[in-house]
C-alpha cells in the first residue's frame, strides 16, 4: 500500500528544486533531467494559459511571466506532481494512478469517479489518511483538474478542506490554491463554495480581501494581511488573490465568517437524524440566511421532542425569494426524495389525490397519492407551491395528515392507513407578503444581516413576525383547524443591495456556461449561438451594479433581474451576432472560445447614468 501510494517521482533527486530562468521566462525550456517536474506538468499549460489570459497575479497587468517572484510560482506551480509511473491500472486502489486520472485530459470525466466508487470506502478513506500525513492531499489534484465531482467524493472519504501544500516551500491553503485556479475560461467558484460548505477556515484568506465587495476598477487599496491565520500569505500572491477572487467568491467567504458554529451537541442531534448536510445550506442560497437558521432550528426541534406527527412548515414571502430552491436544496442534501405540487390547480380533493376507489380513474392515483404510497414509512420531502391558491376541499383533505400523520391510498378500496408520520410537509405562500415587507421596512438595517445580530435578538424578530402573520393573515384565511396543524411559519425577506449583485452576477455565469456549450445544427432541436465566450470590459462589480440598478422589484425578486439579463445582455448579444455575414457550422467547435468573443462593458450616457453595451470583437466571427 504504501509504495501504491507513493507520490514522489522516482528521478526526483535529478529534478531543479525550483524551474530554470528559462521557464519562468518562456513556461517551457530544454532542461528535460532538471525541469522534468514543470515540463510534464498539466498546470504548466494551465499557467500559461492564465498568462496569456492575464489572470493572475501581476500577469493581469500585462507584465512579463520572469518578474514574478520565486516564492510566486512555487506555491502556484508546486501542487500538480509529475509522477513517473507506467500508466496501467493497479489492482487495489492508488493515489498515484487517482492523480494520473485526473491530469489527463482524454479521460472520460465519470471514469476517475468510476475508478473511486469501485473500492470500499473505508479502504479509500484509509489509504488517503496515511497518504496526506506525509504528502499532498489529493484534493489539490482535484482542485487542478477542476473536477467538482471528484471533489465532493474525495471529502466523503474523509480529504481534509483545510489542506495546505506540505512542501516546506510553500504552505498555502487549498481554498487559496482554489481561488487560483479561477479564470474568464475556467470558474472555480463552485469548488471554492464546496469547499467552504464543508468547512474550510476563510480566515487563512485575509479578511482585508473580502470583508466588502470593492469599488468598480478594483480602486479599493487592500492591505497586506497581518492576521495569524494568513501569515503563509507572500506579497505576490496576495496580489494574485485580490485579483482572482470574484464577487461571488467574496460573498461565500464573508458569509462563512458569520455563519454561527455548530455546537458539538448540535452536530451531534443532526448526526444522528441524518441532517449533518443541513449546515451546507446556506452556501447554496443567495440571502435568506435568517430562514436557513430558523429551518434547521425547526427540524432538530421536532426531531428531538415532537416526531410523532409530521413536520408542517409554512415558507411565507414574495417570490421569487428562495422559497422553492430552499425546498429543492433540503431534499438533494438530505438525500430526500422531493414530490413538488403546483396548488393553483388544486380545487378539489380529488384534485389532489384522486378520485377514491372505485371511482372512475382510481386505479391512475394522483401525483401526491402515489408519491405518499411510495414513501409509506420513510422520511421525505412534499412541496405544495402556492397553497393560498388551493380550494376549501384540499385544506380539509389535508387536515388528517398534517395532525395524525396518516393517509389511506385512494387506489384502494379497503381502508389501509399510509404511515406518513415522517412527510416534512412545506406549503408556500405570497399572502403575507405586505405584512412581510412592511415589517423588513421597519428593521431593514437589522434585518438585511441577521447573522451579525445575537442569536436571541434574532430569533425574537422572527418570532415577533410569525406571530403576526399566523393570527392576522393565515388563521382567517385558512381557519383555525388548519392553522393549528401548523408547526413553524418561516419568513422570506427582500433581498439586501449585496445579495441583488450575486444574483445578477448568478445570472451572467449562467449565461456564460450557456454560450461556452458546442455549436448543434441538429434540425430537430439545432443550437447555433454556442461556443462562445463572454468577457468583461469593465470591473464586473461595475457590470454587476449596472444591471441591477433600477431593475430589482421586491415583488418578482430574482425574476425582475433574470428579465434584466435577458433585455439588458441576452438580446444585445443576439443583435450583434446577426449582423455578422459568416454562416455557423460544427466545425467551429475546434476553434478557440475566443474566436467568438463578445465584451460586455458600461458606457455613461449622461451625468450620473450608465448603461451595459455588448460588443462582438472585430474578427472573432
Amino acid at each position: 500500500m504504501a509504495e501504491d501510494m507513493d507520490l514522489s517521482n522516482s528521478d526526483s533527486e535529478t529534478c531543479s528544486p525550483k524551474p530554470c530562468p528559462e521557464f519562468k521566462r518562456t513556461g517551457k525550456c530544454n532542461c528535460i533531467d532538471k525541469c522534468k517536474l514543470w515540463n510534464n506538468s498539466k498546470f504548466t499549460a494551465e499557467l500559461r494559459l492564465s498568462t496569456s489570459e492575464k489572470s493572475i497575479g501581476e500577469v493581469k497587468q500585462g507584465k512579463d511571466t520572469s518578474t514574478l517572484d520565486e516564492d510566486f510560482w512555487w506555491e502556484y506551480i508546486s501542487p500538480d506532481i509529475y509522477v513517473d509511473r507506467p500508466y496501467y491500472e493497479p489492482d487495489t486502489f492508488a493515489i498515484w494512478y487517482l492523480q494520473e486520472l485526473l491530469n489527463d485530459e482524454n479521460i472520460d470525466k465519470d471514469e476517475v469517479s468510476t475508478y473511486l466508487l469501485r473500492f470500499e470506502t473505508s479502504l479509500v478513506a484509509e489509504a488517503i489518511k496515511e497518504h496526506a500525513e506525509c504528502s499532498l492531499d489529493p484534493l489539490f489534484f482535484a482542485v487542478a483538474a477542476n473536477r467538482l465531482d471528484v471533489v465532493e467524493l474525495l471529502i466523503n472519504y474523509g480529504c481534509n478542506v483545510n489542506a495546505v501544500n506540505v512542501r516546506p516551500e510553500s504552505k498555502m491553503p487549498l481554498l487559496a490554491f482554489a481561488i487560483l485556479h479561477g479564470h474568464d475560461l475556467r470558474d472555480t467558484t463552485e469548488i471554492v463554495r464546496t469547499l467552504l460548505a464543508h468547512g474550510a477556515d476563510p480566515s487563512v484568506i485575509g479578511t482585508e480581501l473580502f470583508s466588502s465587495l470593492g469599488e468598480p476598477g478594483n480602486s479599493v487599496k487592500h492591505y497586506f494581511p497581518k492576521s495569524k491565520n494568513a501569515a503563509w500569505c507572500t506579497e505576490s500572491i496576495w496580489e494574485a488573490l485580490r485579483t482572482s477572487l470574484n464577487i461571488t467568491q467574496k460573498y461565500l467567504l464573508n458569509k462563512a465568517t458569520k455563519l454561527p458554529i455548530p455546537s458539538p451537541r448540535r452536530k451531534q442531534v443532526a448526526t444522528a437524524f441524518h441532517y449533518e448536510s443541513l449546515f451546507q445550506v446556506p452556501f447554496n442560497l443567495i440571502g435568506q440566511d435568517a430562514a436557513v437558521q430558523e429551518l434547521i432550528t425547526a427540524l432538530l426541534a421536532h426531531s428531538l421532542l415532537d416526531r410523532t406527527k409530521p413536520l408542517v412548515v409554512v415558507f411565507a414571502g414574495p417570490s421569487g425569494h428562495g422559497k422553492t430552491e430552499l425546498a429543492r436544496q433540503m431534499g438533494a442534501l438530505l438525500s430526500l426524495p422531493l414530490c413538488t405540487i403546483d396548488c393553483t390547480e388544486m380545487y378539489y380533493k380529488t384534485d389532489l389525490l384522486g378520485p377514491k376507489a372505485p371511482y372512475q380513474g382510481h386505479e391512475k392515483g394522483s401525483l401526491m397519492n402515489n408519491f405518499l404510497s411510495e414513501n409509506a414509512g420513510k422520511p421525505c420531502i412534499v412541496f405544495l407551491d402556492e397553497f393560498e391558491k388551493c380550494g376549501e376541499d384540499v385544506h380539509e383533505a389535508l387536515l388528517l395528515p398534517f395532525d395524525e400523520g396518516t393517509y389511506r391510498d385512494q387506489r384502494q378500496s379497503a381502508d389501509a392507513a399510509i404511515d406518513c408520520r415522517k412527510v416534512i410537509w412545506i406549503l408556500t405562500t405570497n399572502c403575507a407578503d405586505e405584512e412581510i415587507q412592511k415589517y423588513y421596512s421597519q428593521h431593514e438595517e437589522e434585518l438585511m444581516d441577521p447573522l451579525s445580530l445575537p442569536l436571541k435578538d434574532r430569533m425574537e424578530l422572527i418570532s415577533v413576525l410569525e406571530t403576526r402573520i399566523l393570527k392576522t393573515i393565515l388563521k382567517p384565511r385558512f381557519g383555525a383547524p388548519f392553522t393549528g396543524r401548523i408547526t413553524r411559519v418561516i419568513p422570506f425577506f427582500p433581498f439586501s443591495p449585496r445579495e441583488q449583485l450575486i444574483v445578477g452576477a448568478k445570472y451572467l455565469w449562467a449565461l456564460k456556461k450557456e454560450l461556452a456549450r458546442e455549436i448543434s445544427l441538429c434540425e430537430a432541436d439545432p443550437y447555433l449561438l454556442r461556443h462562445s465566450s463572454l468577457t468583461f470590459e469593465s470591473s464586473d462589480l461595475e457590470v454587476y451594479q449596472v444591471l441591477v440598478e433600477g431593475e430589482y422589484d421586491r415583488t418578482l425578486g430574482a425574476r425582475s433581474i433574470s428579465n434584466a439579463v435577458k433585455r439588458k445582455v441576452k438580446q444585445e448579444i443576439v443583435k450583434e451576432w446577426l449582423l455578422k455575414d459568416a454562416l455557423i457550422e460544427e466545425m467551429d467547435n475546434l476553434q478557440p472560445l475566443r474566436k467568438c468573443n463578445f465584451k460586455l462593458g458600461v458606457r455613461s450616457i449622461k451625468e450620473g447614468e450608465k448603461t451595459l453595451v455588448v460588443r462582438l470583437e472585430d474578427g472573432s466571427v
